[in-house]
């Protein structure tokens, strides 16, 4: 698997730029490509933004989505258990990882965003999500020398939606980008846009809104994208 050139860094600020560590002190302005990942126990899904994107071109995004059933604690093991829980984690991250590779073009630069790990779940959740959030982060930065950086589910779907429902916002999130066209295969594939989309935001860069009144603006969008004008 290609690995990102390791000299090189970027510099904060509204508007991203390439430190390029071959001729000190230049710096060339970049739009990278944006991800965004909902790391899941169950499914875990992807969506990559790609430079310059048009509000509303979702053929031009890329996305998937990977999951597999858990191990059986109660067929194995304590050790056997533990590997097993180990392993499909492994698993989940080498598929991010090998996503991201595959849908970079070459000399391109990924800017990477991860849903925060909630602490308000129970039962396994409570450490199975952080030990999988901690794999791919690492992934990452060892095979495409890119940090995820974590954002909060609440940011990404405020900046998405702006005021949020009281319930339901997982379902809210779907629908309203069901709503606008997206052909997105499941929920978590929304959310994981959701995380990419507060990304640009951060970035500095053009991002989605879907606040009420905006809608009406986002199908001319989406037709001027079909006409091809």
């Amino acid at each position: 698997m290609s690995r990102r050139p390791r000299d090189e860094q970027w510099s904060e600020g509204p508007n991203p730029s390439l430190v390029t560590g071959r001729n000190p002190g230049s710096v060339h302005s970049v739009v990278p490509y944006v991800l965004g990942i909902d790391a899941s126990l169950t499914r875990t899904a992807a969506v990559m933004i790609p430079p310059a994107w048009e509000l509303g071109d979702w053929n031009a995004l890329r996305w998937m989505s990977y999951g597999e059933k858990p191990p059986n604690r109660k067929e194995l093991s304590v050790l056997e258990y533990e590997r097993a829980r180990i392993e499909r984690m492994a698993r989940t991250a080498r598929e991010l990882v090998g996503f991201a590779d595959v849908n970079v073009a070459h000399g391109g630069v990924i800017r990477g965003y991860i849903e925060n790990y909630g602490f308000n779940m129970g039962g396994a959740s409570t450490h199975q999500l952080p030990e999988l959030g901690g794999i791919v982060r690492y992934m990452f930065l060892r095979e495409l020398d890119v940090v995820l950086e974590p954002v909060a589910e609440s940011s990404a779907r405020k900046q998405l939606l702006g005021k949020l429902p009281k319930s339901d916002r997982k379902l809210a999130i779907e629908l309203a980008l069901a709503k606008a066209g997206a052909p997105f295969e499941n929920n978590d594939v929304a959310d994981a846009f959701t995380v990419g989309n507060l990304g640009l935001a951060m970035l500095g860069l053009t991002s989605l809104s879907l606040y009420e009144g905006t809608q009406e603006s986002l199908d001319g969008m989406q037709r001027h994208v079909k006409s091809g004008a």
